[in-house]
């Protein structure tokens, strides 16, 4: 059982008593486990539409999968992230979503950043982003005109800004893993 008084419990930093949580909310977590769980994992098909298909990989991190899904509904489409199996589901692995997922709530209000609609444990059911990662859209064969690329790294440079100054305070949130590929392509309009 992984209830918040076992996130308070578990102290990565315990031999650093300088590193403590700035905020409340980030020794939280708010599991919702049955809409992980609703999601439909049975049709790997190959004889589908790539498009149409209930569940697909779509790439792999270092430490979770990520796979499109379809909603209950057969049509709207949400990404899922789960533990790769190579890693072992140790309390770091939980502590480590557990914060992912916490991040993602505090920054629901950035239309930059992809909305989280559930999490538990080790998984979690995002927002789909139509336009795929962005790596694969600037290191396409034909190269992106200047303007594209120039916007593009503004985009994503407003999305860090999000992230670490969503509380219009000192930074609370650190990103440790900023590459291309962490990245992905919304319609966010020209803000």
């Amino acid at each position: 059982y992984y209830n918040n008084d076992e996130h308070r419990a578990l102290r990565p930093y315990q031999d650093k008593p300088e590193c403590v949580p700035m905020h409340e909310w980030q020794t939280m977590s708010y599991p919702t486990c049955n809409n992980v769980h609703q999601v439909d994992l049975t049709d790997l098909s190959h004889e589908r539409n790539f498009e149409h298909r209930q569940v697909r990989i779509l790439a792999h991190g270092y430490f979770r999968d990520v796979w499109a899904v379809r909603e209950y509904d057969g049509l709207t489409l949400r990404v899922l992230k789960t533990l790769r199996y190579r890693h072992d589901m140790d309390e770091w692995s939980f502590e480590r979503h557990r914060m992912d997922a916490v991040t993602f709530n505090e920054l629901t209000s950035s239309k930059r950043i992809l909305d989280i609609y559930s999490f538990c444990g080790n998984s979690g059911a995002f927002e789909y982003a139509p336009g795929g990662a962005v790596s694969d859209i600037i290191y396409e064969e034909e190269p992106l005109p200047l303007e594209e690329r120039f916007n593009i790294a503004v985009q994503m440079a407003r999305a860090i800004s999000d992230l670490h100054n969503f509380n219009h305070k000192a930074p609370a949130i650190a990103h440790a893993d900023i590459y291309t590929n962490q990245f992905v392509a919304v319609d966010v309009g020209n803000g």
